[in-house]
């Protein structure tokens, strides 16, 4: 079994204490929103300690209460948060049609950021899942968005769009080096470490990391991005750089009761690193890294990860 740090999450007593709290807030809510968001917080804690049954029905009846309630915005939370939990379980037509709904609801109720976000993430899963050409159209809904608010936003919010549009460039660095060529790979993922450069920004940077390895341009092409990162341009050097920063990250987030920052992303970097074991005729050391991230994601309770996993990366 994997730690709580491994897994990336808080301890189990803290989890209970949080649940204890969130029922009796339930209990309490007077207003029909109020309630529905208690429940919807108490399906979120459910689902970091494992009840995955028990959670999704919370968030289907949250979900039914805020349309009850005709608060669009807590349809759409409920929507975005089934569709990751779908995606992690492996359930995928559920997870493409709940990022479509609350990236409809978000925007036509004016959250333009958060319906970036599900259009972003919404992306993510679509290249998990092989459907590349919809991952990148995704990728320009949420990119649509977010130069809306940098464009009209006030200025805090403008921040936040720097912020959004960094991680749509760290995770389309990753699907170019997956889906397109090395070229359009690395002008991504430079694209993205010139803008942390600038910004200070730094949005799940393990994705634009695997960028050249995954994408193996040629030295010469690579050199903007291995200029830009200081890392010595063979592959080997950027997956073990891209696996310690995510397992340091893993265990030392600050606390707080949440999934901890790079854990999808190391799963993914585990399983890419693996890969390219195998291709360097080190299959030992491939499988047993392949095997890590098949692991690490059953004992999270993401079967549909570990499922992905092993039918893209496992031995064959």
């Amino acid at each position: 079994m994997h730690t709580h740090e491994e897994l990336g999450l808080e301890s189990p007593v803290a989890y209970q204490a949080e649940l204890r709290r969130l029922s009796m807030e339930a209990a309490r809510a007077e207003v029909p929103g109020a309630a529905a968001a208690a429940l919807l917080a108490t399906g979120r804690v459910n689902e970091k300690v494992g009840k995955f049954t028990l959670a999704f029905a919370q968030a289907r009846e949250a979900r039914t209460a805020f349309q009850d309630a005709a608060q669009p915005a807590g349809v759409a939370e409920c929507a975005h948060t089934m569709a990751v939990w779908s995606f992690h379980q492996g359930d995928d037509e559920t997870s493409y049609r709940c990022f479509r709904e609350a990236a409809t609801l978000r925007e036509a109720e004016g959250e333009l950021l958060l319906g970036a976000q599900s259009w972003h993430n919404f992306g993510y899963v679509l290249c998990r899942t092989g459907r590349a050409e919809e991952a990148f159209a995704a990728y320009r809904e949420s990119e649509r968005l977010l130069h809306r608010v940098r464009a009209e936003g006030p200025p805090d919010l403008r921040e936040k769009a720097v912020r959004g549009g960094a991680f749509v460039l760290s995770h389309t660095a990753y699907a170019n080096a997956r889906y397109r060529t090395a070229a359009e790979a690395v002008e991504a993922a430079t694209a993205y470490f010139t803008l942390v450069a600038r910004t200070g920004v730094h949005r799940e940077p393990l994705l634009a990391h695997l960028a050249l390895p995954v994408a193996r341009p040629t030295p010469a092409l690579a050199r903007p991005l291995t200029d830009r990162t200081g890392l010595a341009p063979d592959p080997e050097t950027w997956f073990r750089f891209v696996l310690a920063e995510g397992r340091h990250a893993l265990a030392t987030h600050r606390p707080g009761h949440g999934r901890r920052p790079y854990l999808g992303a190391l799963l993914v970097a585990l399983a890419e690193y693996g890969a390219w074991c195998v291709t360097q005729e080190r299959r030992e050391d491939g499988l047993r890294l392949i095997g890590e991230a098949v692991s690490l994601a059953r004992s999270r309770g993401w079967t549909g990860e570990a499922e992905r996993i092993t039918a893209a990366y496992g031995p064959r």
